[in-house]
């Protein structure tokens, strides 16, 4: 948490609404390292669209801040997410 506060925000260029999303996913991260929350409780909790929280994760998936490990469908659970506290080379 303290890389990515001190590092990751800056480096990585985040907007507001990439930073709450990185922070909800962080707050669900396992001790495995994934996060595994839906794009709607995303949206709730960071008090966002769905919309920018879809955006935000792609743009974090292209700065190198979190990678999608698992693509969730409907019916089939949410996406699972690694977060990296500074960009990632991809």
């Amino acid at each position: 948490m303290n890389a990515f506060v001190d590092f990751g925000i800056a480096a990585a260029e985040l907007t507001p609404a990439e930073t709450i999303a990185w922070l909800v996913l962080f707050r669900d991260t396992k001790r495995d390292g994934t996060a595994r929350t839906g794009q709607a409780d995303i949206a709730r909790r960071g008090r966002l669209s769905v919309r920018g929280v879809r955006k935000a994760i792609q743009s974090l998936a292209a700065k190198g801040m979190l990678m999608v490990t698992r693509r969730g469908r409907l019916n089939d659970g949410p996406s699972t997410y690694r977060l990296y506290a500074t960009p990632r080379d991809e």
